[in-house]
């Protein structure tokens, strides 16, 4: 069964509700940090653009998420067992803030 792991910022500007900011389809390995340096020990240079285009992306995101006032303070992660769009996590934003639970989900999902 595959993971799909996406990093995406939130965005809500005053009197709106919530909309994805940045969202983006990881493509580095499912793995932990200890068999990510066996593998790269093994072979240095196992998934290296994946994992730099990933950490580039973070980093870009992570920036945008401290400069812009209107953002979510960190970067968000989210996992899923089928593919999932922009939209798609835009609905699920505004599901969870109708619901009153948004802000306890984005807290759980802060990288």
């Amino acid at each position: 069964m595959d993971e799909y792991r996406y990093l995406f910022l939130v965005r809500q500007d005053f009197g709106k509700g919530p909309e994805v900011d940045a969202f983006y389809k990881m493509k580095g390995p499912v793995c932990t940090s200890s068999e990510l340096m066996t593998m790269q020990t093994l072979k240095d240079d196992w998934m290296a653009d994946e994992i730099r285009e990933d950490s580039r992306s973070y980093n870009g995101m992570e920036l945008r998420a401290r400069m812009d006032g209107g953002c979510f303070g960190s970067v968000l992660k989210v996992t899923s067992e089928e593919e999932i769009e922009r939209d798609i996590l835009d609905s699920v934003l505004k599901m969870k803030f109708n619901d009153g639970t948004l802000e306890e989900w984005l807290r759980s999902a802060s990288v």
